[in-house]
């Protein structure tokens, strides 16, 4: 049975992959923010939850209890654009600072790991046409972005300089049932009140791609 840690378990992403690799055969062990019980947690798939930031510490502990795990999925970190602008530095924590202690455990704990650290869209910046190359040199527009590509940078670095296996996919917006959040919810909420106006930024030339939450699941298959 393979032994898969998720950190942000407890997030939208992180619950329907810790549902669908338990229903898959994975021992799946989840770390993040917030209370958590122990039924609703096994709901999700998820046979022990650690409420916690991304720490050796509590990696250390979690290997010791558990075993080093087969594959991590790193889906710590901020979720939020507008998050990101009000509060940069929380930002900065939440994706850069957790991605390096991650790293740096697996370098000195557990280097034989696949890593698969959740990226997004956005480092690719605003001002394309048509379909972007995942080789284009982004230029974020907003920190949220400038983050997500330095924790890339940091993991291109662990996998040069000490051979962690790492895959980084960059993923667009997503959605699904029970998500609460972000602007597909809230053009929905406000269509299901009556709203008659519905209004949004940018010129209405801006495309933006969507994935399913169970399409990306099922993505590593």
């Amino acid at each position: 049975m393979p032994k898969t840690w998720i950190t942000g378990a407890r997030g939208f992403i992180g619950r329907n992959l810790a549902k669908h690799l338990s229903g898959g055969g994975h021992l799946v062990v989840g770390l993040g923010h917030g209370a958590w019980t122990t039924a609703d947690a096994a709901r999700w798939g998820v046979c022990h939850w650690v409420n916690g930031d991304v720490h050796p510490g509590k990696l250390l502990q979690l290997a010791r209890d558990f075993g080093a795990p087969d594959f991590v999925y790193h889906l710590a970190g901020g979720s939020s654009v507008g998050a990101a602008i009000a509060g940069p530095l929380e930002d900065f924590s939440r994706s850069v600072i957790t991605t390096a202690e991650l790293l740096d455990w697996a370098r000195l704990e557990a280097p034989e790991i696949r890593l698969i650290a959740a990226s997004s869209g956005a480092v690719y910046g605003a001002g394309h046409d048509g379909r972007i190359d995942e080789d284009v040199v982004g230029t974020p527009a907003s920190p949220y972005g400038y983050h997500k590509m330095l924790m890339e940078h940091l993991c291109r670095s662990y996998a040069t300089a000490y051979g962690i296996r790492v895959v980084l996919p960059r993923m667009f917006s997503v959605y699904g049932a029970e998500l609460r959040k972000q602007v597909l919810w809230d053009l929905c909420t406000k269509l299901s009140r009556g709203s008659n106006d519905v209004e949004l930024s940018g010129t209405g030339d801006e495309v933006r791609d969507w994935i399913e939450v169970r399409d990306l699941v099922r993505a590593r298959e």
